[in-house]
């Protein structure tokens, strides 16, 4: 739960972004991991995380990241003054859609380039009651709006946004998987365990369910966008976006892309693990050719062949036997 603080920050001064200070802003960083992972995958040099937790970015500062207390429900922050703007997991913490739409227009006046915006799944919520379920975090306090996916992109194409791609990540097939819990699992419980929660029955869903969703949204031309839209592992595309054409794929159809995405990602595991074999083989080769004994046996071959066959002279021999 986040704590009230009274030094909230109301608006980012164009002064504190000037010069190419920050070139991504981080609503709702929470902490400093949520920074690093806007530069480590979306190609950003340097990030501002707001979040209204005073505490989280106390700890986010002293970790050595920039961070500020602030409402992104109130804030005012410049426009385009930063490349891009991630929002991981704060959607929900919005008090409702209205305020979620006014979120992702900041965050779209914000940028230059493109948005992140991740979250948890709740299409099925309605679904998993009905047999009795329901993921841990849909019951969670600080959730108080469940935004679907469906309800994104609404949002998006009300705001003129059309240039988006989302994923799915992480099917749930059945009621074994430990993030579904019974209705009568206490609130704010995380992933299940059966020493402490109450049991559950095991049924095979019909619906497709999943953990979370990831949307890319372009502002302008980027050049290493596919690169960026690849920054989640395990993303099932739900609705992609080709020369101007989105395509939703059919749900029964995800199924089979899962099976070949797991299968391509072991042997992108294999090829890895034999080009960091061929790699030291290599190095080994190279170490042998370059150390004395090498050069000794290679003078000595030379002289050797040069011995037995006297015609031959030895500026021959050095272009002959050159190993």
């Amino acid at each position: 739960m986040r704590k009230e603080n009274r030094n909230i920050l109301t608006e980012l001064k164009r002064e504190y972004l000037a010069a190419g200070k920050f070139d991504f802003l981080d609503f709702g960083a929470s902490k400093s991991a949520s920074i690093e992972y806007g530069k480590a995958h979306f190609f950003g040099k340097r990030g501002l995380g707001i979040d209204l937790d005073a505490e989280r970015v106390s700890a986010t500062n002293k970790a050595g990241y920039d961070c500020v207390v602030g409402d992104i429900t109130k804030i005012k922050i410049p426009k385009k003054c930063v490349r891009f703007v991630k929002m991981a997991h704060i959607l929900e913490h919005m008090p409702d859609i209205k305020a979620i739409e006014s979120v992702i227009k900041l965050a779209e006046k914000s940028a230059t380039d493109f948005l992140v915006i991740t979250g948890p799944f709740f299409d099925e919520d309605k679904y998993l009651a009905a047999e009795g379920f329901k993921l841990h975090w849909s019951d969670y306090p600080d959730h108080p709006y469940h935004l679907k996916v469906s309800e994104l992109v609404n949002i998006l194409n009300k705001l003129k946004l059309d240039n988006y791609e989302i994923f799915l990540r992480f099917p749930i097939d059945d009621s074994s998987n430990q993030h579904i819990h019974p209705l009568n699992s206490p609130p704010h419980s995380h992933q299940y365990d059966a020493k402490i929660h109450p049991p559950k029955k095991h049924i095979v869903f019909a619906r497709d369910i999943w953990t979370d969703f990831v949307c890319y949204v372009q502002l302008r031309r980027v050049e290493n966008w596919m690169e960026i839209t690849k920054a989640y592992k395990n993303q099932i595309p739900y609705i992609e976006q080709k020369e101007t054409m989105k395509y939703v794929w059919p749900r029964k159809a995800v199924r089979r892309y899962v099976e070949l995405d797991t299968q391509n990602q072991l042997l992108e595991q294999e090829v890895h693990e034999l080009k960091t074999k061929l790699a030291t083989t290599q190095k080994k080769l190279t170490d042998i050719k370059n150390s004395n004994s090498w050069k000794i046996a290679r003078i000595t071959q030379k002289t050797s062949h040069a011995i037995k066959s006297p015609v031959i002279g030895l500026k021959k021999l050095r272009g002959k036997f050159t190993l």
